[in-house]
């Protein structure tokens, strides 16, 4: 599947009235790299990405699709969407999207040896990360503490705390990221 990053960007930020220098300067980022994003002719990077969902005050899922809002949802392989970022050297791709009715989302992820997120950003305070190791060995930096985290091992945490994840082992590290966003109000 295609992703429309870029114009679900351009959407949501026409909608919230918010102009492009007011995004550029809300995500730390260059007006022009906005524009090469919203016209689809730019990828961004994971921590570029977060940084324009949380200033449009959605999640990484809505902008990357339209939410499902079904009691039942099926996301085949065939349909996920995969985003590779060449900077950090990772892969993240949309398990399950956003779905505003319960408000979680599921992200898997794959690092080569050495390879980091780089420092996230902060979601808004009640929100929550899972995350479930599959294959390798991760540190997990979560705000001031350091987590060691290996193959089956599982982690809760605050998502409002700033984090940064780096694959510790020789080989690719795999794991689940499950966010539960603070519902809307």
């Amino acid at each position: 599947m295609k992703s429309n990053f870029g114009t679900s960007v351009k959407n949501f930020r026409q909608k919230r009235g918010i102009s492009l220098t007011k995004l550029a300067e809300m995500c730390e980022a260059s007006r022009s790299m906005l524009s090469k994003i919203e016209n689809n002719d730019s990828i961004p990077t994971i921590l570029l990405a977060v940084r324009i969902a949380r200033a449009l005050n959605v999640s990484i899922s809505e902008l990357i699709e339209e939410p499902i809002l079904s009691e039942t949802t099926v996301v085949t392989r065939e349909e996920r969407v995969i985003q590779l970022n060449p900077s950090y050297r990772t892969a993240t791709e949309v398990v399950m999207p956003y779905n505003a009715k319960d408000g979680v989302e599921i992200l898997s992820f794959s690092m080569p040896p050495g390879s980091t997120t780089g420092r996230l950003p902060s979601d808004k305070k009640g929100t929550f990360e899972y995350i479930v190791v599959n294959k390798g060995n991760i540190k997990l930096i979560v705000d001031e503490e350091t987590y060691f985290l290996k193959s089956g091992d599982c982690i809760r945490f605050s998502a409002h705390l700033g984090r940064e994840i780096i694959n510790i082992s020789a080989i690719d590290a795999e794991f689940l990221c499950v966010m539960v966003y603070k519902k809307k109000e």
